[in-house]
């Protein structure tokens, strides 16, 4: 399965996808302090992970989440790999 993680400055936004639709959505503040939660979706068998971000504070945090809860590596979605022309 998929997770695919908006890191923005309000919220952060989680998905699961299992390669057909959108099983699983989480939503948390963006703060240190709902990091516990986070841990809820270790109940999914992830084996992919993408995360877009607009706080680059929080941005490491997570990527460390996700390898230590699923022993995976996140790929970081950026402006520079995004294809999109700014």
């Amino acid at each position: 399965m998929m997770l695919a993680v908006d890191i923005g400055n309000t919220n952060v936004t989680c998905g699961v996808h299992n390669g057909k639709k959108w099983v699983h959505t989480l939503r948390l503040p963006s703060t240190l302090n709902s990091l516990n939660q986070f841990s809820t979706l270790k109940k999914f068998e992830i084996t992919k992970s993408a995360i877009s971000s607009v706080v680059p504070n929080l941005t490491q945090v997570y990527i460390e989440s996700i390898q230590s809860l699923f022993q995976i590596d996140a790929y970081i979605i950026s402006y520079q790999n995004s294809g999109v022309e700014l």
